[in-house]
């Protein structure tokens, strides 16, 4: 028997599973063996490193959008973006003394919609401070330094009073990062200079979602959005390439 769960680089970075699925006229496919389904739409990353949008009950082929690396079938639990608002940083974040520079940068994924931040001095910071995420929770965004301090620093509100993260080194390439953290109240999330050094940075595409790790990117705009389970099964034995 073989099982196929093939993710995104950065979601599950150490999952490398075998990967099944037939090629037809140079385009992975499902065998005919097979069945899937998913009751909602759902992202991925295509071959030319593109976040793109599936339909109900369409597969996902996913592509490493550093290197454009074929990682095969994306199978997700069901997840749902809590962040409303997911790509628009003028909505909702407070900016203490934080500053947005333009909303139509180049963004990671061949669009213009990324945000310029300026973090002008230690603690600069954006920051909302509540999201109804409860338990383990993981907060990420990606990220992509323009000038300055490289060290930022991402941070879920465990509790009262009480932030808990993880400081990343943002570089000139865009990448994605992520927090997890054990949420018992509040939620609330940061992105926030650590140094006095200042920092430009750009940003795009906040989550938050319960879970231990951030899943494939889901959008939202004025109300939270989730994204259902994957379902894959392999009803006989076949052979592939």
């Amino acid at each position: 028997d073989a099982c196929l769960i093939m993710t995104i680089k950065n979601l599950y970075p150490k999952a490398r599973p075998q990967t099944i699925y037939n090629v037809i006229n140079g385009r992975p496919e499902l065998p005919a063996a097979s069945t899937f389904s998913r009751t909602s739409i759902g992202t991925y990353v295509d071959a030319n490193g593109i976040i793109r949008t599936a339909g109900v009950d369409e597969p996902r082929f996913n592509y490493d959008p550093e290197t454009g690396e074929f990682l095969g079938l994306l199978l997700e639990g069901k997840r749902e973006n809590l962040k409303t608002y997911s790509n628009d940083f003028t909505q909702e974040w407070q900016k203490l003394g934080a500053s947005i520079l333009s909303t139509n940068n180049p963004d990671p994924f061949g669009g213009l919609t990324a945000t310029r931040l300026d973090l002008p001095f230690v603690n600069a910071r954006l920051q909302i401070n509540s999201t109804s995420t409860r338990g383990i929770s993981t907060f990420s965004v990606w990220m992509r330094l323009v000038s300055g301090n490289d060290q930022i620093a991402l941070l879920l509100q465990t509790s009262a009073g009480a932030n808990s993260g993880d400081t990343v080194t943002v570089t000139s390439e865009w990448q994605r990062f992520s927090t997890t953290q054990n949420v018992s109240s509040s939620g609330g999330i940061q992105i926030r200079n650590i140094t006095a050094t200042p920092s430009v940075i750009e940003v795009y595409g906040a989550q938050v979602e319960g879970g231990s790790a951030p899943s494939s990117y889901i959008p939202t705009t004025s109300n939270s959005v989730t994204r259902e389970a994957d379902q894959f099964s392999l009803t006989t034995s076949s052979n592939f390439d």
